[in-house]
């Protein structure tokens, strides 16, 4: 048990959720944007590492790490070592355990590593993490196994919270200590929005365009640029369609599409963006 290492996710790209959610060996989870945090537990004490298996240097994070070393501590007399993987949310300290590399419980392994299936995991996580001695700021993810839930989930983190995606696992696949697998996937949600030309520049090797819609009261505001390499030639004035992954009062990560010649630049308003956040299903 001692120095398990986080497995690694790969990202993908999700053309066909439908699909997917009909597929009963894949699990949909919400994925959280905090600091990724291993707990290692036993009757000792409470150790916490990073991505990399090596101790959280994040100060952001290291500043939960008494109050939540706490709330996970184990009696002395206790016959117990647990490690989870998981995050921890800055904002206020919630870690948010999502996989259960080990638990030995009275010389019992229940699971382990490159051997305990998530499916198992799952249903031993939920098991200890409504015991009683679990306290506050401890939060399971929010997971779902049915063709319905998993897409209401997503539903949910995308549309309703506006959150940054979620995560595709296999309910048959093991824990795979410092590996990046390929069984589970990160899934980041891609809009597309409406935008206005208000400046451009572009060279023989460089280009790039300033954008703004307009608010509630017609005024029009910015929010971000995209990169013009390789795109269609476009005016101050122009609309075009633009994908972004998220929405923080700009648009984070925006390339262009395409020019919009059929939409009037009236119709490109703030009302399409969803606010980014990082709240839990």
């Amino acid at each position: 048990m001692v120095g398990v290492k986080p497995m690694l996710f790969e990202s993908a790209e999700i053309k066909d959720l439908p699909e997917l959610a009909a597929d009963a060996l894949i699990a949909v989870e919400q994925k959280c944007d905090g600091v990724r945090v291993l707990a290692e537990i036993t009757p000792d004490g409470v150790r916490f590492f990073g991505a990399g298996g090596q101790p959280v240097r994040f100060a952001a994070a290291a500043q939960w790490f008494l109050p939540l070393a706490a709330s996970l501590a184990l009696p002395p007399e206790s016959d117990v070592a647990v490690t989870l993987d998981g995050e921890l949310m800055i904002e206020d300290g919630t870690y948010v355990v999502f996989d259960l590399p080990y638990l030995r419980i009275r010389g019992d392994v229940l699971s382990r590593p490159n051997e305990t299936k998530l499916a198992d995991r799952r249903e031993l996580l939920e098991q200890i993490t409504t015991a009683d001695d679990w306290k506050p700021g401890i939060r399971l993810v929010a997971h779902a196994v049915t063709a319905g839930e998993k897409i209401k989930l997503v539903a949910a983190v995308g549309e309703q919270i506006g959150g940054e995606g979620f995560m595709l696992k296999r309910l048959d696949s093991v824990y795979q200590p410092g590996v990046r697998v390929s069984h589970s996937r990160k899934c980041k949600f891609v809009w597309t929005a409406e935008v206005i030309v208000t400046e451009f520049e572009r060279t023989a090797t460089t280009g790039s365009a300033r954008l703004a819609v307009f608010d509630a009261a017609g005024e029009l505001v910015p929010v971000g640029g995209c990169s013009l390499i390789g795109k269609p030639a476009v005016e101050v004035g122009d609309v075009i369609e633009v994908a972004y992954a998220h929405y923080r009062g700009a648009m984070v990560q925006p390339r262009m599409i395409r020019r919009r010649e059929d939409k009037p630049p009236e119709a490109c308003t703030t009302a399409q963006f969803t606010a980014y956040s990082k709240a839990l299903a």
